[in-house]
């Protein structure tokens, strides 16, 4: 459980270096994952660089086991099409 909560706080962290062995590490964490869903939902509408995909690959494999991660990943899915179809009107 101290090893979930120590990955939990890198998720924020601000290295680019750091926050896709969080997403990799928090994939392996099993049923303690779910618990980070915030924060992996947070990362999946930061702008900085590459955060944004790590956050969706771990969502995705995630999303194989857990229903919440799948509705989180679902809604962020319809919203970038949503942004892809108001653009090119």
């Amino acid at each position: 459980m101290r090893l979930y909560i120590e990955i939990r706080k890198l998720l924020s962290d601000d290295s680019i270096y750091v926050v896709p062995w969080a997403c990799i590490a928090l994939e392996n964490t099993g049923k303690d994952a779910v618990n980070a869903l915030p924060e992996l939902k947070a990362l999946l509408y930061d702008k900085r660089e590459g955060r944004s995909m790590w956050a969706e690959a771990a969502l995705s494999r995630l999303a194989l086991t857990e229903q919440k991660a799948a509705l989180i990943l679902s809604d962020f899915e319809e919203e970038k099409e949503r942004e892809r179809s108001s653009g090119s009107l």
